[in-house]
């Protein structure tokens, strides 16, 4: 208790002694003032009477900034008085006042459509505010917005913003070792996405011909843009297809015709659909899964966890992309549709590794399962057939009265990859 009384007397004497420096500091900048104002001698004296003026303001000035630290020492900062703003009057058409706020609270009262990273570095965000009318009415958070950007709460920060743009950048997780640079610049198009720019060695033929089909990195050469989808290690994940690709067994090409294959077929692949989900379609809702006979075991997992569980699955519709695959869902009691025309020639094998073309064949399936159901006018839950429930969540997105999950017509669950080609969304 005595120390408490110790370090609040020891404040309230700080405090007492700048109210008594004060004043005859100013006092004395003032009779500068009204000295060299009087000073109406000739136009060198003139000249020499504004030069000590300002010099002294400056003394003083400093003097009364140098006292202000002094007395705010062990304090938070933002309870400095500061007199210089934070921007300058050439940035105030679109940055004149900056806070910064909790980004856990933050993303609690936004849903920006990505998942919160706890581990992420760096706990809290920056908010600028591109005209005085746009900074929060609160006189003293107003104060801590023009001269020091203090912490405030992610509600009072945003209270008188019309509008918000929000730029999610790498806090050092993919690239460490990298000197990254945000720029803002006032402008009279406005832009909607990063335009990224790296020290990367110019293109050439080497370059474009090789494996990554992207330059290395040199600290040297200028800055140059670059596509988004350049990953830390300066790989390309969406090069440019080469010419061969647009011949006509180029992988191209080849889109190409899956795609024409879909859209001449899709009036009848819907029809025959329309007979298998009619029969099993509940509150509108199908739950789709494709398969093949490499991962048929996985969807046995599932089913057998399901019915422990004594989970309704009776709404599931399979999407076998072989024989096989169709014979043990149909064995496992599930609806199933095996699109021939369009998933026949898929690989029975499960994928060795992510990304190789086992894996690109059952992406291509997965699009187009989703897409069908769809088409016919229904909800759909697709899932992978690698998990199980713990809980149906069927109970979660049929529940009117949760307000959250009703306003969003695409839910998404985070899989925790962080991989550039689906920033800034995961799934």
């Amino acid at each position: 208790m005595a120390r408490s009384m110790h370090r609040l007397r020891s404040n309230s004497d700080k405090t007492l002694l700048l109210l008594l420096f004060l004043p005859p500091i100013f006092f004395y900048i003032g009779y500068l003032n009204s000295t060299a104002s009087g000073n109406v001698g000739n136009h060198l004296s003139l000249m020499e009477g504004c030069a000590q003026n300002n010099d002294s303001k400056q003394r003083s000035e400093r003097r009364v900034a140098e006292l202000m630290h002094k007395m705010g020492e062990g304090k938070d900062s933002s309870t400095i008085i500061s007199s210089h703003k934070i921007f300058p009057p050439s940035t105030s058409d679109y940055a004149t006042a900056m806070l910064h706020v909790s980004k856990q609270d933050l993303m609690q009262i936004h849903d920006f459509g990505v998942p919160f990273a706890p581990m992420a570095r760096g706990s809290d965000a920056i908010l600028i505010y591109n005209t005085p009318k746009s900074i929060p009415d609160d006189m003293s958070v107003r104060h801590d917005a023009l001269y020091n950007g203090a912490k405030t709460s992610a509600s009072t920060a945003l209270s008188n913003c019309d509008s918000l743009n929000v730029i999610f950048t790498d806090t050092g997780h993919q690239r460490h070792d990298y000197n990254q640079c945000l720029v803002i610049a006032g402008n009279k198009l406005e832009s909607y996405h990063l335009n990224r720019y790296e020290r990367l060695l110019p293109m050439t033929q080497e370059f474009e011909e090789s494996e990554n089909k992207s330059p290395a990195f040199d600290a040297s050469t200028k800055l140059r843009h670059i596509p988004r989808a350049n990953t830390h290690e300066e790989r390309e994940d969406f090069p440019v297809p080469l010419s061969d690709s647009y011949k006509e067994n180029g992988d191209v090409r080849d889109h190409w015709k899956k795609l024409l294959t879909f859209v001449d077929n899709v009036d009848a692949i819907l029809d025959e659909l329309k007979v298998i989900v009619d029969p099993i379609v509940k509150d509108n809702t199908v739950i789709v899964m494709t398969v093949n006979k490499g991962q048929s075991v996985l969807l046995s997992n599932f089913v057998c966890a399901a019915r422990s569980r004594s989970f309704d699955i009776s709404n599931v519709l399979v999407f076998p992309t072989d024989v096989e695959a169709q014979k043990v869902a149909k064995g496992l009691g599930l609806a199933t549709y095996f699109d021939k025309i369009n998933l026949g020639d898929s690989p029975e094998e499960e994928a060795a590794m992510y990304g190789d073309d086992v894996f690109a064949s059952m992406m291509f399936a997965k699009l187009l399962t989703v897409l069908c159901v769809s088409l016919l006018g229904h909800d759909v839950l697709f899932q992978d057939v690698d998990i199980v429930w713990f809980k149906n969540p069927l109970t979660i997105f049929h529940d009117m009265s949760n307000t959250e999950i009703q306003k969003f017509d695409i839910l998404c669950q985070d899989d925790g990859s962080v991989q550039s080609r689906f920033a800034p969304l995961a799934a």
